[in-house]
């Protein structure tokens, strides 16, 4: 939506794909497929089922979900309910051209999983925080390990 430039949403699922596969090298350096409590070190399902990589695995399809039954519920679209947003001038209301996103109204179905949480320079939905968790976990227990094998 920043200043009406819509032209990479074309390449969206490209640049998705991307990004995720990008973890993959720290996700296998690092093991991150294992847990390394040694709790579960006898039982390798849960070995594999509590790692930080099935994790944030889940993470994504749950918030993949999210956002699928809002914009289900919404017709294939994904109400936006920006605030702060028009202040800082990020956004304007013309700004929801993309075919993705709408101005959220009175008539918007499934409100809480829509895009609500308003940061002042974009507007997420309960799916993309979920979503963004991702990341956040991979880094972390890449950093986490990067550290035991430097200390040692």
């Amino acid at each position: 939506m920043f200043i009406g430039n819509h032209y990479f949403l074309q390449y969206s699922y490209i640049i998705k794909t991307v990004t995720l596969l990008s973890y993959t090298p720290l996700i296998y350096v690092y093991e991150l497929f294992k847990n390394d409590n040694p709790k579960y070190k006898d039982d390798n399902i849960l070995k594999y089922l509590i790692s930080p990589m099935f994790v944030s695995i889940l993470c994504l399809c749950i918030g993949s979900s999210l956002n699928k039954i809002a914009t289900y519920y919404n017709f294939g679209y994904m109400p936006t309910y920006p605030s702060v947003t028009f202040w800082t001038e990020y956004i304007k209301s013309d700004g929801f051209i993309d075919g993705i996103h709408i101005l959220g109204n009175a008539y918007s179905n499934a409100i809480p999983l829509c895009n609500v949480f308003d940061l002042g320079f974009t507007v997420l939905s309960l799916g993309d925080i979920i979503i963004r968790s991702f990341p956040y976990i991979i880094l972390y227990y890449s950093i986490k390990k990067s550290n035991k094998t430097l200390t040692k």
